[in-house]
C-alpha cells in the first residue's frame, strides 16, 4: 500500500503513478479534504469581510471627513 495525497492506495504501475503525480502537481484534481477545508477558509474570509464591511462602514464617512480636514490645514501650512 502507498499513500498518495493523504489515501492509503493500491501499489500502481510506474506509468499510473506519474499520471497520478502530475495530475496533483497541476491541482487538476484535488483531494476532497483538500476542497472541503479550502471552501470552509472561503466561506469564513468572506463573512469576515461582510461584518466588517457593516461595523466599519457608518464610520467611514466620518473618517473621511478627518482627513480632508487635516489635508487642508497641511495645505495651508
Amino acid at each position: 500500500m502507498r499513500k498518495i495525497a493523504g489515501y492509503l492506495t493500491k501499489n500502481r504501475s510506474e506509468k499510473d503513478q506519474k499520471t497520478a503525480q502530475s495530475t496533483h502537481e497541476n491541482e487538476y484534481i484535488k483531494p476532497r479534504k483538500t476542497f472541503w477545508r479550502n471552501s470552509k477558509q472561503l466561506l469564513k474570509f468572506s463573512l469576515r469581510l461582510y461584518v466588517m464591511n457593516i461595523c466599519i462602514s457608518p464610520l467611514h464617512g466620518m473618517f473621511a471627513d478627518i482627513q480632508f480636514i487635516f489635508y487642508q490645514v497641511h495645505q495651508l501650512l
